[in-house]
């Protein structure tokens, strides 16, 4: 182990125990691109090696450049001899990258990003430069992906959903020209907007994304039309509390949003986007798709409803100035402030700088341009919050110079009825127009599997010919790929895209291929085809069935024993208040036992709103670790921006726990250093000091605290500025304890403290550790040297240059010994 990377962190219990612990399962995961930053001293890739990895992943180690030829020599010719494996510095990340494949694992949505223990830790500041670097890296790679290519995900939710992406949300245009709107998102700026917005209800139009429904039910304040368009099964967890708004709140959703979310809602639903995800002649005329967050989906068709005015609400697209994600109410405020380092900051409307994530930067880029749009048809775009990122053609006015709206609002409830009405007259004949499309669709999509199938004997058949002579074969593939590419290339087009996976892990076949290897691509490149095409009737076949079900809740006395089996089998047991409400009479005369059946369904549907312990949940608090913190206080030491530093320091001192309270400390002190208040700054590390101790009393099997080891390195340095040496050897002496690596510098204080018996038996320590420190090494050589001991000093010279023959210092001092000292 390198004592500079990885300190004492796998002292106690080794670091198989350790990477256990902080990995799990994490990188069994198949298809995945795994770029870490760091090597724990080449243990990490080591281990990862000794289990069971993930079929398809490969694992690209991204070090300190001085590092990499040392990772490569201790890693047992991991990185040489297994392609799965790779390693470099930053300098070589285009190669790297390439040869990892990196853009096709972000086509498949599989790149991780993962610092190892030592990044974590952070002792070495080059970790904090690569991961800062590497993840405004990858993202950007995302976000272009993501532009240029859909995930299959979106393709399944949107077959799943055509039972319910009935009514176009271009039935909204126009209805409210005139009128104002609040649009509110999930922002910290939220709890400040909504006393005003209660204040003025009665004349607003009230928009709200899925997100806040459960704060907006604490401030009894029922919104007019919920907005949600995340197609992951993890954002129901974020809005299931939506479900529970009555009948008279409408639903506007993407095309592609999760179907629990969509098919248990209580009142009208209208989706935006293309109904089919293939050209269709049956495609209605709808408002467009907008992204990328939700509030941008919001914004784009209350510009469309003919809002004069749209104020905005916790639509801040930042983080506040305590480090807040989200407002109050919200799962992200209960489980504390976000302090983890941040590589995006942008300018507020109050005029400092906060924190965002790169995708709320490009929201806030598109709502920019959306607002631009809005003002060239007379619609303002208002957000009064200083604290939210500033955005051109956004206008920032606070809520006390905002006039109030004028006239009185639509009605919700009226709203809600047209929408109902309008749904329930074209439902069948919408429902049966998307079975004639998923039909048609299909047997597209099975000949196109027959011609795979066709396409795998002729290429068996063309290389059966020793010499390769008989081009008939030749001629039916192209035969068959013109056909699929050409009449049946839309619909093939979507199978390749929802198989994307399978084809990138067919690779690519090399220049100097042979026939037998041509034989294997192509059988294998025609049988992910036909599989690919097989998925996607696989997803016609289900979504056939849920349109199926929907035309039976509509038939005059529906089958609800046969529907509830279908709800559960959905997961969608909400589905059964839906007809409650809009059918009441279907349930006044029901058996006891087919009413029980039902009230468990509706039973079930209410403990899922309710559970609180969700993978959303798990997820939020990973990020939102308070041990983040310590690397975001570095890096504002390091940048010398005290701003960021009072910002971080308050925000730690709002939290009641004993890591925030260390972590403010250190915070305090380095605040002090910067303004050049020495005492205060030791006064403020002397507290951390205190904390850890008091914390290791009490827990005598704590973890290694990194926290204790940045306020005693920092206490060393000024002491040592100060001329106490008696304070500072002390200091240097517990951290010397704490970690072999600064044992060297313990090591040269005693010397010059001219305790030289001492010093040396500390050096000898430290380098029965790292014995190819050969800097050390010479500078115990010197401390013999000095004290006369010139056999010793001998040894330690001869031992550098059997490992660096060439190296200068070392053959200086060689020679400068005495001749008389020279061996016999």
């Amino acid at each position: 182990m390198l004592p500079a990377v990885n300190r004492a962190a796998f002292d106690k219990v080794g670091s198989t125990a350790v990477f256990r612990r902080q990995f799990g399962e994490l990188f069994r995961r198949p298809d995945t691109l795994f770029v870490i930053v760091g090597t724990d001293s080449g243990l990490l890739p080591r281990w990862i090696a000794e289990q069971p990895m993930g079929e398809g992943s490969r694992y690209l180690f991204i070090e300190a450049k001085p590092l990499v030829p040392t990772i490569e020599g201790i890693a047992d010719g991991l990185f040489a001899n297994d392609d799965r494996f790779l390693l470099g510095s930053l300098a070589d990340w285009d190669d790297l990258a390439r040869l990892a494949h990196l853009d096709d694992h972000a086509y498949l949505g599989r790149l991780e990003l993962v610092p190892s223990i030592g990044a974590r830790d952070g002792f070495l500041s080059e970790y904090r430069e690569i991961e800062h670097r590497l993840r405004d890296t990858i993202e950007e790679v995302k976000r272009e992906v993501s532009i240029q290519l859909g995930n299959h995900v979106f393709l399944q939710r949107q077959l799943e959903n055509l039972g319910d992406n009935r009514l176009p949300a271009r039935c909204l245009a126009g209805r409210f020209t005139g009128r104002d709107a609040v649009l509110l998102g999930g922002g910290p700026s939220l709890d400040a907007i909504l006393p005003w917005v209660k204040a003025h209800r009665e004349r607003l139009t009230v928009l709200a994304v899925s997100r806040i429904a459960a704060r907006l039910q604490a401030e009894d304040l029922v919104p007019d039309i919920v907005f949600a368009i995340d197609p992951h099964a993890v954002s129901f967890d974020v809005a299931k509390e939506a479900l529970r708004f009555p009948s008279r709140t409408t639903l506007v959703c993407g095309n592609h949003v999760y179907p629990a979310l969509q098919g248990q809602w209580p009142g009208p639903v209208l989706y935006c986007g293309d109904r089919f995800p293939w050209p269709s002649e049956a495609e209605p005329e709808n408002l467009p798709m907008a992204g990328p967050t939700v509030t941008n989906l919001a914004l784009a068709v209350a510009i469309e409803m003919g809002f004069q005015r749209i104020m905005l609400g916790g639509v801040d697209l930042c983080h506040d100035r305590q480090g807040h994600t989200h407002a109050s109410g919200s799962i992200e405020r209960q489980i504390g402030v976000n302090l983890a380092p941040c590589s995006t900051r942008v300018p507020t409307n109050g005029g400092w700088l906060a924190d965002t994530t790169p995708a709320f930067a490009q929201a806030a880029e598109t709502l920019s341009r959306q607002a631009a749009q809005a003002a060239a048809r007379g619609c303002q775009v208002i957000n009064p919050a200083p604290g939210a990122a500033r955005m051109e053609s956004v206008i920032h006015q606070p809520l006390t110079e905002i006039a109030p709206p004028a006239g009185e609002a639509a009605a919700a409830g009226a709203l809600a009825d047209t929408l109902l009405a309008l749904d329930a007259a074209q439902a069948k004949r919408a429902l049966n127009t998307a079975l004639k499309e998923l039909a048609a669709t299909r047997c597209r999509l099975r000949e196109a599997e027959k011609l795979c199938k066709q396409a795998r004997e002729a290429n068996r058949r063309l290389h059966a010919d020793p010499g390769g002579h008989d081009l008939r074969f030749k001629k039916r593939m192209d035969r068959i790929e013109r056909r699929l590419d050409g009449p049946l290339g839309d619909i093939t087009r979507l199978a390749r895209q929802f198989g994307l996976a399978a084809f990138l892990r067919l690779g690519r076949l090399p220049q100097d291929a042979s026939a037998e290897d041509l034989e294997a691509w192509g059988d294998a490149y025609y049988r992910v085809y036909a599989e690919s095409c097989r998925a996607v009737i696989a997803l016609i076949d289900r979504s056939r069935e849920r349109i199926q079900a929907r035309l039976a809740e509509l038939a005059p006395e529906p089958d609800l024993a046969a529907l509830a089996d279908g709800w559960e089998r959905d997961g969608t047991p909400g589905r059964v208040r839906r007809l409650r409400l809009q059918r009441p009479e279907l349930f006044e005369r029901l058996d006891p036992e087919l009413e029980q059946r039902l009230q468990a369904l509706e039973a079930a549907f209410d403990e899922a709103i309710a559970e609180q312990d969700t993978q959303q949940a798990r997820l939020i608090r990973q990020r939102h670790d308070l041990a983040q913190a310590r690397a975001r206080l570095q890096q504002a030491f390091e940048r010398g921006d005290e701003e960021e530093l009072a910002d971080l320091v308050e925000a730690l001192a709002a939290i009641d726990r004993p890591l925030a309270r260390e972590l403010r400390s250190l915070g305090a002190a380095y605040q002090a250093e910067l303004q050049g208040m020495n005492d205060q700054a030791l006064a403020h590390y002397q507290e951390v000091v205190d904390l850890a101790g008091a914390a290791l009393e009490n827990d005598s099997d704590a973890d290694y605290n990194p926290r204790l080891e940045d306020a005693l390195r920092r206490m060393s340095s000024l002491l040592l500025q100060a001329g106490d040496g008696a304070t500072a050897l002390m200091v240097l002496e517990v951290l010397a304890g704490l970690s072999p690596a600064y044992q060297p510098q313990y090591a040269e204080l005693l010397r010059l403290q001219g305790r030289i018996q001492e010093a040396a038996d500390v050096y000898t320590e430290y380098l029965k550790r790292a014995p190819g420190d050969l800097a050390t090494l010479l500078k115990l050589g010197k401390l013999f040297q000095d004290a006369g001991a010139f056999d010793s000093a001998r040894w330690a010279y001869d031992h550098v240059l059997q490992q660096s023959p060439d190296d200068p210092a070392a053959l200086t001092l060689r020679a400068s010994l005495p001749v008389g000292a020279e061996a016999p």
